[in-house]
């Protein structure tokens, strides 16, 4: 209730007291007081009131001067006096109509000397609903400004039921730590009260519409939000557990806090905000029409393909990137100039294998033999491999889905290698328990040709020496760690200092994309999506690299051979 709004509904109440309709001084004066304060004279109008207030008076009208000097004293920003007349309204008028009115000046005065927990308990004694939206405002406006921490967690733990704290004390935590504690807090209190909202002025009834108002580019700003849109399960949290269904995507989000930090220390500040978004299209409907959500520079995610079509849309109405993590489809980049995937597609991972055969295997032979596992991914990425060798020139002589089983199940699939030679061999599987098997296939089989093997299908992390030596092999993956790289080592004795474990993958692809992202976000702003086609290849700092200049999905596959005992990647 605003204080106009106020003095209307106070000059009706009076107008109908019988002691009212007394024509006198003190009634003229009063009439002319509340002119003055509608007018915003509120100088004037302390002068008017004061005298007015002496304690001799008990007009009908005299504590309503009493309240109205406590407001033209706030609106000076005298607090002091404010409450000092305010108290003493209520001590000689302790039934007055309006005493939640008074609780409500009450509080806006303790506000404005940053007593907080005299303010609340203050406005705790409002039992009006009509106040309660004002409430929320007041407390939204003074809460909103307050920069420490410490002071947000201490009137939290003190008033945890207080939505308007719980927000504010949840967007702190979000734009300035980089604790998980503080990560994992913050999802909680905006999974039970949702993020900080603000009113929707916008005509029409489509939500993108209403979206659209509202984004207000401001490329100055100095700073740049990044929105990480995960299935973080904030339910299901369970600080006594030590690994988590959704391990994963914590691990990620670990390593783009990581990387924010390295951003920042070179110049590039970026504000994170953690959104709990998992395939559930309604709660995401609703988060694109608030406030925080469209203050976004750039998403990542979501991990969910139905959530993910929805932001994707967004975001090319919006002309704001999104940047997919995990997705190798490249259907989802159909007519949608923003999305990036920042992992290669099957397509695009068969086509450089393809190229790199072509110009790496010298071979009088032009047959090739490819094989794959059950799983539906592998048998596709075999099919199309072979699409596209045969594209370049080269013959399928084999193509052929591998038993489970022993070795002996998996050679009476090979052709044999003393009736054929072959330009190369290709496995597409996802299966660890197939390459070792595999290759002991190929050596039984008398087969010599290079062999290409996706990384899934081989233990590499565990393999000695001897498992690579005298093989020629060449190994897809797209997670390769060059365990010699500084900033490999960089990062993993960082993330083994904040979380008292190595890195995941999915640690070191958070890490890896919000580096490269930010970096493009820092330097081009606005105009990132006009100039990442134009960037070359740019090496990964903990894996493989990026390329964005023929397409919006990662179009580098890295393949690496076991040279100088390890495993280094190839030059495609």
């Amino acid at each position: 209730m605003t204080y106009k709004y106020i003095i209307i509904i106070l000059l009706v109440a009076l107008a109908h007291q019988k002691t009212y309709a007394q024509k006198g001084e003190y009634e003229l004066k009063y009439r002319g007081a509340i002119e003055l304060i509608q007018k915003e004279n509120y100088g004037k109008a302390q002068a008017e009131l004061l005298p007015m207030t002496n304690k001799k008076y008990d007009y009908p009208q005299t504590p309503y001067c009493l309240y109205f000097f406590s407001l033209a004293c706030l609106k000076n920003g005298q607090s002091m006096d404010t409450k000092l007349m305010l108290k003493q309204l209520l001590d000689r008028y302790p039934n007055f109509e309006k005493k939640d009115d008074v609780y409500f000046l009450m509080a806006n005065a303790y506000f404005m000397t940053d007593d907080f927990v005299a303010a609340i308990e203050t406005l705790r004694k409002i039992g009006a609903d009509n106040l309660k939206v004002d409430i929320d405002k007041m407390e939204e406006n003074y809460f909103s400004k307050i920069s420490k921490i410490e002071v947000l967690r201490n009137l939290y733990a003190a008033y945890p039921d207080d939505k308007i704290i719980a927000l504010n004390y949840a967007d702190l935590l979000m734009r300035t730590s980089t604790e998980r504690s503080d990560l994992e807090l913050s999802d909680r209190i905006s999974n039970r009260y949702g993020v900080k909202t603000k009113q929707i002025e916008a005509s029409g009834s489509s939500f993108v519409n209403m979206v659209n108002a509202k984004r207000k580019e401001n490329p100055n700003k100095g700073y740049l939000n990044v929105g990480v849109l995960f299935p973080f399960g904030v339910n299901d949290l369970d600080p006594d557990k030590k690994t988590r269904q959704n391990q994963y995507v914590l691990d990620m989000y670990e390593g783009i806090k990581i990387a924010k930090s390295a951003l920042q220390k070179e110049g590039i500040v970026i504000n994170l905000y953690a959104f709990d978004v998992d395939n559930k299209t309604e709660p995401l409907i609703e988060l694109l029409q608030n406030n925080q959500f469209n203050q976004m520079d750039m998403y990542i995610g979501p991990l969910h393909n139905e959530t993910n079509r929805i932001v994707a849309n967004y975001c090319n109405q919006n002309k704001v990137p999104l940047i997919n993590p995990l997705a190798s489809n490249k259907e989802l980049l159909n007519n949608q100039p923003y999305v990036y995937l920042a992992r290669p597609s099957l397509e695009m991972k068969a086509a450089k294998v393809a190229i790199f055969a072509q110009n790496n295997l010298m071979s009088s032979s032009k047959s090739i033999a490819i094989f794959y596992s059950a799983n539906k991914s592998d048998s596709t990425f075999a099919f199309t491999y072979a699409n596209y060798v045969q594209n370049l020139g080269l013959e399928v002589n084999t193509l052929a889905k591998l038993p489970s089983g022993s070795v002996d199940n998996i050679s009476s699939v090979m052709p044999d290698g003393k009736s054929i030679k072959l330009n190369h061999v290709f496995l597409a599987s996802s299966n660890k328990n197939v390459g070792a098997n595999f290759l002991s296939a190929l050596e039984r089989k008398k087969i010599n040709a290079p062999s290409i093997i996706t990384a899934e299908a081989l233990n590499t992390d565990n393999a000695g020496a001897n498992f690579f030596e005298d093989k020629n092999l060449y190994i897809i993956d797209l997670e390769f760690k060059d365990k010699n790289k500084e900033e490999f080592n960089h990062f993993q004795n960082t993330y083994l200092n904040k979380r008292m474990t190595l890195p995941s993958e999915y640690a070191m692809q958070g890490y890896d994309l919000m580096l490269f992202f930010g970096k493009m976000l820092g330097k081009y702003g606005i105009r990132f999506s006009q100039n990442i086609s134009k960037k070359s290849y740019t090496e990964g700092y903990v894996l493989g690299g990026y390329d964005y200049t023929e397409s919006n999905e990662n179009q580098v596959v890295t393949i690496v051979k076991y040279e100088n005992y390890k495993l280094t990647p190839t030059k495609n």
